[in-house]
């Protein structure tokens, strides 16, 4: 019998808590839950997973975040409401000016308008020490770019054009960070605790960013960064561990991987049984625990060092 193929499987909300019901013993085989068992479930549900953000590191949220810098700038926000300009590498779109420009122009010429869409943010450097940043006015055409605001200042020609469609998603915390010039040569910059920079002499200075310290809060994070920017080139570039998505609709599928599914529900059913008079017992607890130990083990990255023993 030949294989299917596929690896796609998947299960949405409502067959989860369906089937964590079950488990607990609260719904017969063939029932349907209520929309209050439904809406009671999901609302454990989305907490348990936000708990489960601060156990372990999960490689499947480990995401690669850019921050354009602003000149003198000591912090940026990450987070829904920021007007700094951070997104996703991914989201990210780098050309440059190809035809200059002067002060009062509507449209840019750049090398290539690939990626650029009608209402992405778009920042053009002017100068070393600052970018013009506004929005892109209508769909591309060519290698012509409408913008919003007009120039504030001349452009030369081999300028750099940054452009991006969303600001990036509060992280909940940066791993790595590395600084990448206009040459796209990256170097590792250190990741400080509060103390470590607060405790750095004069906030002020500028140069090339070689330390970062940052901040969760809780709508928005906060990245502080050592020396300032004295050329907003210089992206900061960051792995970050990104939030889980929550899971708001009986038809959503869940942001995790497939393997997790069934430590999932049966972790459901325990929160769940709670609420229920159905007591689980100890060894339906047990192995519900032990497969998120499991999974949390499974899902971090470790490195593996061997040292010789050269008194053998």
């Amino acid at each position: 019998m030949a294989t299917s193929g596929s690896v796609d499987y998947t299960l949405n909300r409502n067959r989860i808590i369906a089937s964590a019901l079950r488990k607990l013993g609260a719904l017969a085989q063939g029932e349907t839950p209520t929309n209050e068992e439904y809406d009671e479930a999901s609302e454990n549900l989305n907490m348990m997973i936000k708990h489960w953000q601060t156990q372990g590191l999960k490689l499947w949220t480990r995401t690669e975040g850019v921050l354009i810098q602003a000149a003198s700038q000591e912090s940026y926000t990450l987070g829904p409401n920021s007007t700094d300009h951070a997104t996703t590498v991914d989201d990210l779109v780098k050309t440059e000016i190809a035809t200059a420009g002067v002060i009062g122009d509507l449209t840019i010429d750049v090398d290539s308008i690939t990626g650029i869409s009608t209402g992405d943010v778009i920042g053009i450097k002017t100068s070393s020490t600052d970018i013009h940043w506004t929005t892109v006015n209508g769909a591309p055409t060519g290698t012509t770019i409408t913008i919003t605001a007009p120039l504030d200042a001349a452009v030369a020609v081999d300028n750099e054009v940054y452009a991006y469609t969303s600001v990036i998603e509060r992280p909940l915390k940066i791993m790595k960070a590395r600084v990448r010039n206009s040459d796209d040569s990256e170097t590792p910059i250190d990741v400080v605790v509060r103390d470590k920079y607060f405790n750095l002499t004069l906030k002020s200075s500028t140069g090339r960013v070689n330390t970062v310290y940052y901040d969760p809060q809780i709508d928005d994070g906060v990245l502080y960064v050592w020396p300032t920017a004295d050329d907003v080139t210089d992206q900061i570039r960051f792995t970050f561990k990104r939030q889980i998505e929550d899971m708001d609709a009986a038809a959503n599928n869940f942001d995790f991987p497939a393997e997790w599914f069934l430590t999932i529900t049966y972790n459901l059913a325990v929160v769940l049984n709670a609420e229920y008079d159905n007591p689980l017992t100890n060894d339906f607890k047990q192995d519900a625990a032990a497969m998120l130990r499991d999974l949390m083990a499974y899902n971090t990255e470790g490195t593996l060092t061997f040292i010789p023993d050269f008194g053998a």
